[in-house]
């Protein structure tokens, strides 16, 4: 679609918006507590699929962009949830902290939304990837605490709601939410002129609709069809990232969004490196056959070592890289004793399977052993060497 089509598609919703203010005979009520319920009900699970999918994205790659839209989907799908226990004659009905839940959660994933659109700097980014923890639970907390008020009805969420407050705290919610999401939907229109992908696109286009859906949410009469408009804004966003994300491969479906720093892929690591003793010679002696067994026997012993003590080369919790080192000893340290172990006849590893040769990488220290167990060090790309 060009982009004519596109912008048309954006100014739908809001030029409906206005046909239905303008002919209240059009906007037609509808109360249906069912459909409510599960429309609202279905938004919360669809956004917390996609808050857990890209949070684990973000901890793979340690992406401070991707984990700020995790928390923007994970805010969205608390609040919703709690929103839909509003629905009267469903679960508890009528309640001020649930029937501002909604906006009030669109405020607060807003708020990640609009970070997530900044082009971090690498310091900001690291800061925020370390205080990951600390910012879920500070969401979680937020969550915990409006459930708690609203249910026990305390102060300020004490009994319903007036119409005209209620009207009062959806225009205030509804203007920040309009002003957060449209500057995520800037931020992202930016990086998709930098990054033409079809699915930051589905962001932006996913963004805009959420600011309409805070025009809306200010404007439109409960039970209504205007009313109902945003809730299925709000569904429509969370549908198209999660369509868009489908699309992808699976293995990189949020690769497009990633920050420069980590496009880049400088990443602090240590790499263990090990070759067979007498490989050429068995592998010339031997049918290809009984090569294949033995490596597949060599590497089922080495790949669940290297698994639980290297962990993709983590850092330690300071982002510190002695972590990292310490963890690329150990792996070094145990390879030798895993590759002796005895084998079936037929796979039998050439001299006994012990490696040659043992290289721990980690980063920036050198660490080298000599011909005679001396160890010389020198600044540069590390290396651990020991002869077996």
């Amino acid at each position: 679609m060009r982009t004519g089509s596109w912008l048309a598609v954006v100014l739908a919703p809001l030029a409906l918006l206005v046909v239905l203010l303008a002919r209240p005979k059009v906007d037609i009520d509808w109360e249906n507590q069912q459909a409510h319920f599960w429309l609202v009900l279905g938004a919360a699970v669809v956004a917390t699929t996609l808050g857990w999918a890209i949070s684990a994205a973000a901890r793979r790659r340690r992406d401070a962009r991707l984990f700020l839209i995790s928390l923007a989907f994970i805010a969205s799908s608390g609040f919703l949830g709690l929103h839909a226990l509003a629905t009267p004659t469903v679960l508890l009905g009528p309640n001020a902290g649930f029937e501002l839940a909604t906006p009030f959660g669109l405020v607060v994933a807003g708020v990640f939304a609009a970070t997530s659109a900044i082009e971090l700097r690498p310091k900001r980014a690291r800061s925020v990837v370390r205080h990951a923890r600390l910012l879920l639970g500070c969401l979680f907390a937020l969550m915990a605490a409006w459930a708690v008020v609203s249910l026990a009805e305390l102060p300020p969420l004490d009994g319903p709601l007036e119409a005209e407050e209620l009207d009062g705290w959806q225009l205030v919610l509804a203007a920040v939410g309009l002003g957060l999401y449209g500057l995520a939907a800037l931020g992202y229109v930016r990086l998709y002129r930098r990054r033409p992908e079809r699915f930051v696109f589905a962001f932006t286009l996913a963004f805009a609709f959420l600011a309409e859906a805070m025009v809306v949410i200010a404007w439109a009469s409960n039970w209504r069809l205007s009313w109902w408009e945003w809730h299925i804004l709000m569904l429509g966003a969370f549908l198209v990232i999660g369509q868009a994300a489908r699309s992808e491969w699976h293995e990189e479906r949020f690769s497009a969004l990633y920050l420069d720093e980590t496009l880049a892929g400088a990443k602090n690591v240590s790499i263990v490196l090990a070759d067979l003793e007498g490989y050429t010679r068995f592998s010339e002696d031997r049918p290809p056959a009984n090569v294949a067994v033995m490596l597949n026997a060599y590497f089922e012993r080495i790949i669940p070592l290297m698994e639980r003590d290297g962990r993709r080369g983590a850092p330690d919790r300071r982002g510190r890289a002695h972590g990292r080192l310490r963890k690329a000893r150990r792996a070094r340290s145990r390879v030798p004793r895993s590759a002796r172990e005895p084998t079936p006849a037929a796979s039998r590893a050439p001299s006994g399977g012990r490696p040659r040769r043992l290289a721990a990488v980690p980063g920036r220290r050198v660490e080298r052993r000599g011909p005679r167990g001396r160890r010389r060090r020198r600044a540069g790309t590390s290396k651990a060497r020991a002869r077996r």
